[in-house]
């Protein structure tokens, strides 16, 4: 195989790399590497990796510099941290705002199922007091709210799960070194998800449960 040149002169092409995202994180552009003796009014970059601080290591990458060739110096020294900001600066603040909105989100959910639960305890506290006075166990109380109050939250994850698949494609422009349908991500947001509205559940589940028959009976 061969790659012309705007000179028309041809080049071997002696390898194909994998692909990389050389100048764009988000995107794949066609990048040819060229030897720096077929191409050399291209400007040269050096990547080292050094314990040294940056002002001490540009010292000595320039003084070896000049002991290479004397007409060469170190233009610019920058951390490769540096390097990168530009071009993640973009990727990183979408991903801080998705972030936000998505803990904002998990926050309001859990309150809200949080005072639904607390709202069916309430309600019900008498029923409760009838239920233990009969000889319920507290397991079955908790087991009872907490079967009512995670049955919203399977079919709002099931009902997440398939708009995630359905609208995945939506997703793929603001992610990087993930897919939209990652099976990791999604097993570990259902569970923390999960785990969220289990704790907001089981906290008035257990007050319930703990409570004094007598006391409930003796409510109006």
């Amino acid at each position: 195989a061969a790659d012309t040149t705007p000179s028309g002169a041809w080049r071997t092409v002696v390898g194909v790399t994998n692909d990389m995202r050389y100048r764009d994180v988000l995107q794949l552009r066609p990048t040819v590497y060229v030897p720096v003796s077929q191409q050399p009014s291209l400007p040269t970059f050096l990547i080292v990796r050094s314990r040294l601080p940056l002002d001490a290591l540009a010292r000595t990458l320039r003084h070896e510099v000049r002991a290479v060739d004397p007409g060469l110096d170190l233009v610019n020294a920058a951390p490769l941290t540096a390097l990168l900001a530009r071009p993640m600066a973009q990727p990183r603040f979408n991903a801080g705002v998705l972030l936000a909105f998505g803990g904002i989100a998990v926050l309001l959910a859990a309150i809200g199922l949080y005072g639904l639960v607390s709202f069916m305890v309430a309600q019900r506290t008498r029923e409760v007091g009838i239920r233990l006075a009969v000889g319920a166990q507290p397991r079955q109380i908790v087991t009872m709210f907490l079967r009512r109050g995670l049955a919203p939250v399977a079919a709002g994850g099931a009902i997440g799960l398939v708009a995630v698949f359905a609208g995945g494609r939506l997703l793929s422009s603001v992610l990087y070194g993930v897919s939209a349908r990652d099976p990791v991500a999604l097993i570990g947001a259902v569970l923390g998800f999960a785990l969220i509205a289990l704790t907001a559940t089981l906290i008035p589940a257990r007050r319930a449960a703990d409570s004094d028959p007598a006391a409930a009976l003796r409510l109006e």
